[in-house]
């Protein structure tokens, strides 16, 4: 009988946690598979916009290559400002070009690059949640 018991208390353990674990899995699959798209690399820049432009590469604090544009206002005067115009998760910045074509107009003078892993910046992307505790410092 005592075997008997715990034999009927795994399987019950067993009927119970199974399906909790295969929801879990599922969802953090799902989450992986959706949060990063492969972005398309950039077809077009700022001249196809009829806006001027300088590119330009940097780095970020980790030393991955990151690129840019910086599009000057559009103005005979002095830029009201600067506006940084970033892009959503899987684009890059010639996604955003629309926008820098009506700020510039608007006297703003813009500057748009490509997170890493998106258009011409490299490195993979940091959707991972334990990324920040396993990146070397």
């Amino acid at each position: 009988p005592p075997f008997r018991e715990r034999l009927r208390r795994a399987a019950l353990r067993s009927i119970i946690i199974a399906p909790i674990v295969a929801l879990l899995a599922a969802t953090l699959f799902g989450a992986l598979v959706n949060v990063y798209r492969p972005a398309s690399p950039n077809r077009r820049d700022p001249s196809a916009f009829g806006l001027p432009f300088k590119a330009l590469a940097f780095r970020a604090s980790d030393g991955i290559a990151l690129a840019g544009w910086l599009i000057p206002a559009r103005t005979t005067g002095a830029p009201r400002g600067a506006v940084l115009v970033c892009h959503g998760v899987g684009a890059n910045r010639e996604d955003v070009l629309p926008r820098a074509r009506f700020l510039t107009a608007a006297g703003y003078t813009c500057f748009l690059f490509d997170f890493r892993a998106h258009g011409e910046s490299g490195d993979s992307p940091r959707t991972s949640p334990v990324w920040p505790f396993t990146r070397k410092r």
